[in-house]
This record gives structure tokens, sequence and C-alpha cells, in this order.
């Protein structure tokens, strides 16, 4: 690299920084909470064997990782970083900014190597696009930063043994793209592209070619299956649309899809965390239209490709396959509240902006004279560079924290359902709420009960907050019209259960209480916490009937051994032996409870302590 060249570099890494420095002083926004600041693996010594391994779902019995999603490298990742600085999100910050730019490097080194014109200023304007504030400034993309890494470093590998033909660079290329697998699943589709850039090198394509990649194209595809059953096991995507959807789906959404990269490639206006969703209408004009275009830009492209060159005809294609796994053709969880999203397209944008810079190139060479050429590249992309990176500082900015994101995102998209419920979910969660914000929350949750899609999500989330409210009865049906738009929703589920005991913890006859109990398990089948509220009211009943007392031990000792750690299940064991007369079991099951409760409860433990001491049991003022 001459000093000219490093000077460029500097400039546009200098630039990068200033682009992404609201990102440096941001803190953690949605799915950081799964991902690091409250994921055990991560923050555990010993977390690395999970991180790495597998297990099996207890209820579904599928195999499934013990993560998010199966990114061992990605996680590693995180468990280094939580190691040399905790929780402070500073250096997660600065590490994906610092990624994001050896990315750039590598971008360039690759489109050097193609033999691309203008390879500095196409790696450059990847550097600065405003598509990838999403990747660089949100702590959970860690995932596009790293995969993309190992990605261009093993397209880098490969074509030096295409090159070479020397083992150790195939070596190297296929643990390069493992890495890229086990840190992001949307890599597989790298084989393909290394077939496209062998044919546009040699303008040929043999079996001699053919055979090295098919390792590659194995190891994708396994990959890219298990993340499938992942999505849908385990991450929530929607996978049971009738055929006739299913069709809908895969011809109007991915060349749609594939059309919003481009343009927002190109033109990067509007960018948005959550894009506006389209419906699946064939009778919508532009699905078909874009579907239709599709063709024609494919027919074009070939007849003329003696006249244009094969350049765009595989850059196009490359950004056509790099997109795939997330243009619509598979479901994934974030298409239920948007079709694009800017992280599908991060390393999907890179030939987009060789195509565009390969189109300026051939403008300048037509329109302006030799001896001015370099120098007006160099003003036009300075200017261009110069805008991304303020429109990306201005991008940047949103994921200050959860709030802001998700206020910014219903301020530019006022249907997205997600952020209706997401925000919703910041404001409960702010210990400084106000009665304002409170209210706030229940609005944006009943709104978000409107959409097909997250209606499930949002029903659970105004259950949860009528249960915060304390109003029980409300929040059962809440809870209820969950279940009726998904029955497998497994928080209202639990929610409903909750409401139920919470309905039954405040009735005042026993009897009353005991009926509850039985029309409660008729509706949502055994639950450990109805056992329990059941073992405590015949245990603690003033009218004790022939049986109840001994019955209460019984449940309470079942459930007690399968946790044995619950300080709810210890007092509720502590008062069934007081009940039966076993007044030291009663005070040996209080004190480890009393040692296991919060602070809060703690007083109400230690009185019920006392009566054990002193011999009598704890009855309740029911009837």
């Amino acid at each position: 690299m001459n000093r000219r060249a490093a000077l460029l570099a500097f400039l546009v890494c200098s630039l990068a920084v200033l682009a992404y420095a609201p990102a440096l002083r941001a803190g953690w926004i949605w799915d950081d909470d799964s991902y690091v600041t409250e994921n055990p693996l991560v923050q555990s010594p010993g977390g690395l064997a999970g991180i790495w391994s597998l297990t099996r779902d207890p209820q579904s019995g599928e195999v499934v990782s013990n993560t998010p999603q199966y990114y061992p490298f990605v996680f590693t990742s995180f468990w280094i970083e939580h190691a040399l600085w905790g929780l402070k999100p500073f250096g997660y910050h600065a590490t994906n900014v610092l990624l994001h730019l050896l990315n750039g490097w590598l971008a360039w080194r690759l489109l050097l190597r193609l033999g691309l014109p203008g390879a500095g200023i196409a790696a450059a304007l990847f550097a600065l696009h405003p598509m990838h504030v999403e990747s660089v400034a949100w702590v959970t993309e860690r995932k596009n930063l790293l995969s993309g890494a190992f990605y261009l470093l093993a397209f880098l590998a490969y074509l030096r043994f295409d090159d070479e033909r020397r083992a150790r660079w195939w070596l190297l290329a296929f643990l390069a793209f493992a890495a890229a697998l086990l840190s992001k699943s949307v890599t597989a589709t790298l084989p393909i592209v290394l077939a496209a850039a062998v044919f546009w090198r040699r303008r040929r394509l043999g079996w001699r070619d053919l055979v090295p990649l098919l390792p590659f194209v194995a190891a994708g595809a396994l990959s890219g299956w298990f993340t499938a059953h992942l999505e849908q096991v385990k991450v929530g995507a929607e996978g049971a649309d009738s055929w006739r959807m299913t069709a809908y789906r895969l011809a109007l959404v991915p060349p749609r899809a594939w059309w919003h990269y481009v343009q927002t490639t190109w033109f990067p206006h509007p960018i948005q965390f959550v894009y506006p969703r389209w419906d699946l209408d064939p009778r919508a004009v532009i699905g078909w239209i874009a579907a239709g275009s599709i063709a024609v830009l494919v027919l074009v492209l070939w007849f003329t490709r003696r006249r244009l060159s094969w350049a765009p005809i595989l850059l196009v294609f490359a950004s056509a396959v790099t997109l795939a796994p997330a243009l619509g053709f598979v479901p994934v969880y974030p298409h239920r509240f948007s079709w694009v999203a800017d992280h599908f397209a991060y390393l999907g944008s890179l030939p987009l902006i060789a195509l565009a810079v390969l189109v300026a190139d051939a403008i300048g060479r037509r329109f302006v004279p030799a001896p001015s050429r370099a120098r007006a590249a160099l003003a036009v992309a300075g200017v261009v560079l110069v805008a991304f990176a303020a429109r990306a500082h201005l991008a940047a900015r949103t994921y200050h924290d959860a709030r802001t994101l998700w206020e910014h995102t219903l301020a530019v998209n006022p249907d997205a359902w997600i952020a209706s419920t997401n925000l919703g979910i910041e404001l409960m969660k702010d210990p400084a709420r106000t009665r304002r914000d409170e209210a706030r929350a229940k609005e944006l949750f009943e709104s978000a009960t409107q959409s097909v899609l997250g209606r499930e999500q949002a029903w659970s989330n105004l259950g949860q907050w009528h249960l915060v409210h304390g109003d029980a009865e409300r929040a059962a049906e809440c809870f209820r019209a969950s279940l009726a738009a998904d029955p497998t929703h497994r928080r209202s589920h639990g929610g409903l259960a909750q409401a139920l005991i919470a309905r039954i913890s405040a009735l005042g006859s026993t009897r009353a209480a005991l009926d509850a109990i039985h029309a409660a398990r008729m509706e949502i089948g055994n639950d450990a916490r109805l056992a329990q509220l059941e073992a405590w009211v015949l245990a603690t009943r003033p009218d004790p009937r022939a049986g109840d007392r001994q019955r209460a031990r019984e449940i309470i000792t079942k459930l007690v051994a399968q946790r044995p750690g619950d300080a709810g299940l210890l007092d509720t064991a502590a008062a069934a032996a007081a009940a039966n007369g076993d007044f030291p079991a009663a005070v040996r099951h209080a004190e480890n409870a009393l040692r296991r409760a919060s602070p809060a409860v703690q007083p109400q433990l230690r009185a019920r302590l006392d009566l054990y001491r002193a011999g009598r049991p704890f009855v309740s003022e029911g009837r």
C-alpha cells in the first residue's frame, strides 16, 4: 500500500469512527439480554461448554442449542468480553466497530483480487454505508460482523487456492467457512458465489473446479437446515402457512425484497429498524411487477452479456444468492413483522455496491476526459462518503437505548406491532415509570392486539399489565385471548396459571378456593403452582376435613423433591408439616425457606417460624 492509499484508508477509518461514535456511547437494546446481559452461559466461567454443546428441549424432545441460536463463535466472543470488561457496553460496541472496519479492509482485498474497478471506493462505501448501522450499533448483530469476517477470509483463501492449487489454502478456506457458519448460517451460500467467481476469472467451470466445493456445499446445507430447525422449534418462526399462502410468499416476497435491498443500497433512504410489512395480496400489482421485472432484468443481462461483459451479471447473481436466505424462501422470526431488514443485507450489499461503482466507472470512462477522471472519481466518491457518514451518524443515534430505538421506530412506522409491544415492555420495566407511562404501555399493548401476526404476544403482555395492576380476572381474559391466537404460546400458559392462582388466592372461602383450583386444573391441566396452592389451602384451612392435612403433605413432598431450593415450596411444606403435628420438620423447612426467601417476604416467614417453634400450626383466615 503506497502512502496515498494509506492516507485515504486512514481518512475512511476516521470517518467511520465518527459515523459510529453514537454507537460507542450506546447501551443495550432488543435481544441483547438473551445474548449477553441475561445469558448465564456468557457470564459463567464454565459457560463455554454450554455454548458449544447441544441439548434436548424438555417439552418437544427436539435437539436444540443452549443459546438463542447455535452460533458458538459469537457467544464465545461475548464470553471473552464479559471476562474482560463485564457488562460495560462500550467494549462490545467498540469490538463491533473494529470488526466492521476489518470487514471493509477484507472487502477491499477481495475486490482487488477479483480485478473489479474502484475496489477502494467500493470498500469505503461498504464501511460507511448507512444500511450497516443496524449490524454495527446492535450488539446482538455481532453475528453479521463475525460471520462476515470469516466469510471474506474464506473467499480470499479459496481464490488463493484456485490460483495455486495448494491444499493448505483449501483447508484455510474451509476452516474459515466453517467458522462463518458457526457465527451465522446465512453464509452457507458462499460455495455458490465461489463457483461464480471461478467462472468469472476463467470463463469456464469444470469438474476440477466444482469438486473442491462439494464439502463446502455439504457443510452449508447442514448448517442451513439446523438453523431453519431452530427457527421453527425455538425462535418462533411462522411455518404453518397454507400451501396457497406459501405459494404467494414464494412468488411475491423474494423479488420485492431483493428490489428493496437494491434500492436501499444505492439510495439509502429511508433507513428504518422495522420496515413496513406488505400484505401477501395476489391482487396487488406491485408484487407481480417486482417479480416480472426480475425476469426482464435476467433476460436483458443475458442477451447483452457480450456487450456489457459478465461482470454485471455475476454481481447481480452474487447479490441474489447471498441475500437468498433472508428473501422469504424460508420463514424466519423477523418476517413476522417485516419482510426486510438492514441486517439481512450486510454481505449481500457488497456485490450491489461493487456494481454501482462498476456502472459509475463505465460512465466516467465514456464522458469524463482521461486526465480528469481520477480527480473526478475521488471528488464524487468523497461527497458520497461524507453523505453516507452523516446519514450513518444520524441512524446510529437511534440505537442509544431500547426506548429510544422503539420510539423512533414507531415515529417512522406507526403500524409496527413489534415496536408497540416492545416499547410497552420497556415502559413497564422502568423502575421510575409514572402512571402516564403505565397508561401509555397499556395503550400500546391494546394497539398491538389489532395485528394478526403479533396479537398473541400483545395479548400476553396486556395480561401481564393487568396482573401488575391487580386485576386477575381481566388478566385471565387476556391470556385466554392470546392462547386462542396461538395455543402453543408458553408465556400465556404460564400467565393464565398465574392469573388463576391470583384470583383463587383472593377468595375468602376455603371451599370456593378448592372448587376454583379444580376448575383451573380442568382448564390448564396439571400445574405445579396450582398443586402448591392446593397444598397450602388444605394445610392452613381453619376447618380441616378428614385427610386434608395428610393430602397436603403428600402433594408438597412431591413438589419439594423436584425443586428443593424453592422458598415458596419450603414455606408450604412447613405449613403442611405443622398441620400434621410434625413441628421439628416444620421448623426445619421454615428455616430453609427463610434463608432462601427475598427480603420482602422474610417478616411473614419469620412470624410463621415463631408459631412452629411454639408448637402451633399456621391457620389462614379463610372460611
